[in-house]
């Protein structure tokens, strides 16, 4: 890789958002006292340790600032203050030249044994934990290059081991382990040196001096050659490799703890120790010469002479060296310093590379020396290295990947400055930058300057020995449930703001403790410390949604959301199972933000007045869904909409990053461009629509928070789009699946809402669908004061109400509320008399007394009263009211004759009509029907015959003396009238008279003889019951009356021809001498001869039946004999002696 490209990609890398990587850079706000008089400006940090709120500094003067934590002030404090409690000066060799005094070089931790090492220039002395009070003073090794080694193994299993714990002492010609408890201890030497670099699992240690990388076994003494360090050949090297000077310099060991070894080969590396621990007299036995040369163990330590070799670097992408000068001047070192770190139990993570400026190589092996997994590469060759794996600054839930994942943290100079890069373990290397991220550290660039002859010093990354919990301020800011400030229909209190401040800050207290993050990786930098923390999923995923807002810009400059980046995110989150609260909160957070932001891409289109794809649609509704919105969030946005939101009294509380989201979007809206969508967003108000709908089948859920205001809105909202959608509708009822049909059933189903819901209806003119709503609470009255407003011709734009009246009718008849019915039946009978009626006759509920019906009918609905009381009598066929509607026809008629001197006369006139016609002819009511006037007094009259004559019941209720006296006066216009109540009379021979000379109605006069003078003009009583059949005897007189008149008939052709019928029709009602005695004289015999056929043949038969009739007595009388004389010899004969007379009698 050319420095030019590597320039490119560092730049790329600087200037991506930093919240987005897996991890973050939180400085501590400590103003470090490097120089205790202030005087000293080029002294710097060295190295750093942190153990159990104690904070270790070592620095570039050779002094140790000890720093402590202080405790919280309560447990809203969140902030992490340090104060100095000491200032340390370690001992070191004033033989030591001032070019190699390097200051404090490392401090060991010792947490199991409450010690601690401190190598200063070159000098190792020991002291206690946490004051850092100097112990074995006695003991004090100089030319040492590095001090470590402690076994993972046991670190990892937390492994405190009461002997004490065994380190690595590296000096230029040997390698010593102690053991540090009580008392120092000296357990072996090897007499193998100049390691730079060391970590041992177990009893394998993988060391590094100047040149390569080794394995060495502590216990075997054995020594397993690796690679070189460096790839290039011919590079500038200490001349003596065996005894490394120590101006090389020396390096923080990067020791990272992973995962555990196996106990028994920790339990074997112990005994081996602890069998070859020979020095336990006094400490200063480690001060003895080393043995002989010839006793040396460092020739006898096997090479393996198939040792490996690092990969060549031709294999990496070529990057281009930069051509800034200070950078050269930076790297003008050819050395590079070896990395050794552990990942696992069984590996080693070794880097490799060509020189500072190219691109280094992390190789790993096993225990064994193999090479295992891949390669992992790195833009720069790092100058310090370190592993963060779920050990090391587990983030307690805030991070919602696998909590396996393990990242490589290498310092880097780049062009600019200082920085880490950040690799998984376990990445797809197929791709140089593939899931890499880098945090630049930011120093004061005068300082950088300053101490560029020192720059591989000045900065270093390391594992504290302890971990630290802190909070991540965005994490309780994105979390946080804070106030959405709307215009509210509730007016907030006086102290509702310091009553918003107090639950503000219990919600972020309440995330503080769910979010406490574990950070255990240290940088620093001339004079500052920073924890590399893991960034918490809320924040990264925050960042990423606020990147594809700012990404993307249309050719129209107005949309700024990558709504493919947005849906990868929220695709990502699908599969996600949250194990604690803060990832259920977080992935809530991500999905709504990333909802709301796809939700508000449309709403910005839809403005535009843009075609919205199907899609983008369908993506939207399905992250609303999944994430659960809260329907008014989107409500708020729409400006048509934004009246249907209800909030409680303490308001509508969100998470502070939906809040944020809200309060951007509706900041960067201009007013002047918002218009109305029902035109151009109807796509978007079907979304709306839809996603309405599936949080209305949510009620009664109870895990809805403000269950009582959020439904109000849901019912509000979704009453409103139905409205807006359905107002291009066809008029008339809506069919199935429609959506008129759904907005019935909205209603229906009753809404939470109900006054906003009137006030909506009302306002679009929808009064049926009000009326539905009155119906859903059963409010009887206003239902039908809805439908009155639509038939007295109110707008009701939907037009729903086809057959309102029949509806009116229908509604009212089920109703229980005797009042209401009484009132709007009698508003319905004055509009439509014979709907009206029928509610107050079919009443199934209520109830109403005839009388007070027809009361009321005649105050309110005159014209209803007839309708009712025909409905009763000829409908119902309740007799009991057939007096009620006489009277009401023969007032309607009287008064219509008294009156109308026109209508008598066409009554007269009728008469003579009908007269006029010859026969065969109807009867005088068929004929008044067919010629029927359209006057109401004319069909009054005709139904006045049917009631008269018997019809439904009526003859036995009506008062016959009172309709005689008032019909009198017009007998000569009410003839019929007048036959009907002669027949109730008994004045059988006047009807007839009347029948006949009167009207000429001569089959009426027939039939009026045969119904034994009832039911004349009773259309329905042609047949009478049997038991109400008149005798034969009374139908015989009838019929010698009406022969009589037939013979007075003037019309001599008539009457030969009506009597000749009426005889041969009737002629067993005849007695032949009768009919013989009144026939006059000059009759042809022929007139009368099927008369005498009939009548000679109903004497043959009456004879005949008589004989049979005699001969069947006959046959009875016999029958009868016969049974007496068997029943006598049944009983046999009885002899009975008559009593003796005594002689007294």
């Amino acid at each position: 890789m050319t420095n030019t490209q590597a320039s490119a990609v560092e730049s790329t890398h600087n200037h991506q958002h930093v919240e987005s990587g897996p991890y973050v850079l939180r400085k501590l706000d400590v103003d470090f006292a490097l120089s205790e008089d202030g005087s000293e400006d080029d002294i710097y940090i060295t190295c750093v340790d942190f153990w159990e709120g104690n904070l270790y500094v070592g620095t570039s003067a050779a002094e140790i600032l000890h720093y402590f934590l202080l405790p919280p002030a309560d447990d809203a404090d969140t902030s992490q203050q340090f104060i100095l409690a000491t200032r340390l000066q370690p001992q070191y060799s004033e033989n030591t030249p001032a070019a190699h005094r390097l200051g404090i070089q490392q401090i060991l931790i010792l947490p199991t044994v409450n010690k601690a090492c401190v190598l200063c220039n070159g000098t190792l002395t020991f002291y206690t934990l946490p004051e850092l009070s100097p112990i074995f003073t006695n003991t004090k090794l100089n030319n040492c290059l590095w001090v470590g080694g402690i076994d993972q193994g046991g670190l990892e299993d937390g492994e405190d081991n009461q002997d004490g714990i065994v380190i690595m002492i590296c000096q230029k010609g040997r390698t010593r382990l102690i053991r540090i408890g009580e008392k120092l201890q000296r357990v072996r030497e090897i007499e193998a040196g100049g390691y730079l670099d060391t970590i041992r699992r177990g009893s394998i240690a993988c060391v590094a001096d100047t040149k390569s990388y080794h394995l060495l076994d502590v216990v075997e003494r054995q020594r397993i050659p690796l690679f070189e360090i460096s790839s290039s050949s011919g590079e500038g090297s200490p001349p003596d490799a065996a005894t490394p000077s120590i101006t090389e310099g020396t390096k923080d060991p990067a020791t990272t703890p992973t995962t555990t070894p196996p106990a028994d080969a920790v339990a074997s590396h112990e005994r081996e120790l602890s069998r070859d621990a020979s020095l336990t007299s006094t400490p200063q036995r480690l001060l003895s010469p080393p043995p002989p040369a010839s006793q040396a163990v460092d020739s006898q330590l096997p090479d393996r002479r198939d040792s490996l070799q690092p990969p060549p670097l031709e294999a990496l992408r070529g990057h281009g060296r930069s051509s800034s000068q200070d950078v050269m001047k930076l790297r003008s070192r050819t050395t590079l310093l070896p990395h050794i770190a552990s990942p696992s139990s069984s590996e080693f993570l070794l880097t490799t590379g060509t020189s500072f400026q190219d691109p280094g190589v992390g190789i790993f092996v096993n225990l064994d020396g193999d090479v295992v997994r891949g390669t992992l590469e790195f833009s720069r060759y790092p100058e310090s290295l370190c592993i963060d794996s779920p050990e090391i600054g587990s983030s307690n839930g805030a991070d919602i990947t696998t909590e396996q994942d393990q990242f490589v943290i290498a310092l880097v100079t780049g062009d600019q400055s200082k920085q880490l890069e950040i690799q998984m373990l376990d990445q797809d290397t197929e791709t140089f930058n593939s899931g890499k991220f880098w945090l630049p550290i930011a120093i004061d660039k005068t300082k950088t300057e300053a101490h560029l002859g020192n720059t591989k010093n000045a900065f270093g990354i390391r594992p504290a020995t302890s971990q630290i919990h802190s909070n991540n301020e965005m994490v309780a800011s994105l979390l946080g449930l804070k106030r959405l400030e709307i215009g509210s229909k509730v007016e907030r209190q006086g102290s509702s703001t310091e009553e918003d401040a107090r639950r503000e800050k219990q919600e972020a207290q309440f995330i503080d403790r769910l979010s406490s993050i574990s950070s255990r990786v240290l940088v620093y930098g001339i004079d500052k410390v920073w924890w590399v923390s893991r960034n918490p999923a809320i924040v990264r995923l925050h960042a990423r949604l606020q990147e594809a807002t700012t990404k993307v810009a249309t050719k129209t400059g107005s949309s700024t959301i990558d709504r493919r980046a947005i849906e990868e995110i929220l695709t990502n989150t699908e599969g996600e199972e949250p194990t604690t609260e803060l990832e259920f909160l977080t992935i809530s957070s991500v999905k709504q933000q990333g909802s709301m932001l796809l939700f508000l891409d449309l709403f910005s289109q839809s403005l535009e007045k843009t075609q919205l794809s199907t899609r983008d649609l369908e993506a939207t509704e399905k992250s609303l869904s999944e994430g659960e919105v809260d329907p008014r969030l989107l409500l708020l946005v729409m400006p048509v909409l934004q009246k249907e939101v209800v909030q409680a009294v303490d308001g509508i509380w969100v998470q502070g990053a939906l809040k944020t989201l809200l309060d951007d979007f509706q900041a960067k809206q201009d007013p002047s461009n918002i218009h109305d969508i029902t035109a151009s967003g109807f796509d978007l108000l079907q979304l709306v629509r839809r996603y309405l709908f599936s949080w209305r089948r949510r009620k009664g859920f109870g895990s809805v928070t403000n269950e009582k205001e959020v439904f109000e809105t849901v019912d509000a909202a979704l009453l409103h789009v139905l409205l807006i959608l359905d107002q291009n509708s066809r008029r008339g009822p809506g069919r199935r699946g429609s959506l008129r049909s759904e907005l019935n059933t909205v209603v229906d189903h009753g809404v939470d809402c109900f006054d906003r819901a009137v006030e909506l209806l009302e306002q679009f003119k929808r009064l049926y669908v009000l009326s539905r709503l009155y119906q859903s609470r059963k409010m009887s009255s206003k239902v039908l004061s809805t439908w009155k407003r639509i038939l007295e011709g109110e707008e009701d734009t939907g037009g729903e109400l086809t057959d309102g009246e029949q509806e009116m009718r229908r509604y009212l008849t089920v109703l229980n509320d005797a009042a209401v019915v009484e009132e709007y039946a009698t508003w319905l009978a004055a509009r439509n008399p014979k709907l009206g009626v029928r509610v107050f006759a079919d009443g199934n509920k209520v109830r109403f007394e005839p009388k007070h019906v027809v009361g009321i009918l005649k105050a309110h609905a005159p014209n209803a009263v007839k309708d009712y009381l025909e409905y009763l009598v000829f409908d119902k066929n309740l007799a009991l009211h057939a007096t009620d509607l006489i009277n009401y026809y023969l007032d309607s008629v009287v008064n219509e004759l008294s009156t109308s001197e026109e209508a008598r006369e066409t009554l007269l006139l009728s008469y003579t009509s009908y007269r006029a016609l010859r026969p065969p002819k109807p009867t005088y009511s068929q004929f008044a029907a067919d010629n029927t006037l359209s006057a109401d007094w004319w069909h009054n009259r005709l139904r006045l015959l049917q009631l008269l004559g018997g019809s439904h019941g009526a003859a036995s209720t009506y008062d016959l003396a009172g309709i005689l006296s008032r019909i009198e006066p017009f007998s000569q216009e009410l003839v019929p009238e007048t036959i009907v109540l002669s027949g109730r009379q008994g004045k059988h021979r006047e009807a007839i008279s009347l029948l006949v000379h009167g009207l000429g109605d001569y089959d009426t006069a027939i039939r009026y003889c045969l119904l034994g003078g009832s039911g004349t003009y009773s259309p329905t009583s042609s047949s009478l019951p049997s038991d109400a059949q008149p005798s034969h005897g009374r139908q015989m007189a009838l019929f010698s009356y009406l022969l009589e008149e037939f013979l007075r008939i003037e019309d001599i052709d008539q009457q030969i021809t009506q009597t000749s019928e009426l005889l041969e029709r009737f002629a067993p009602w005849f007695e032949v001498e009768q009919v013989l005695g009144c026939v006059p004289d000059g009759w042809a015999v022929e007139r009368l001869q099927t008369f005498l056929v009939c009548a000679i043949r109903v004497l043959v038969a009456e004879r005949n039946e008589t004989g049979i009739v005699k001969a069947l007595v006959g046959v009875e009388n016999l029958d009868l004999s016969g049974q007496v004389i068997e029943k006598g010899v049944s009983i046999g004969g009885v002899v009975q002696d008559e009593p003796r007379k005594s002689k007294n009698s």
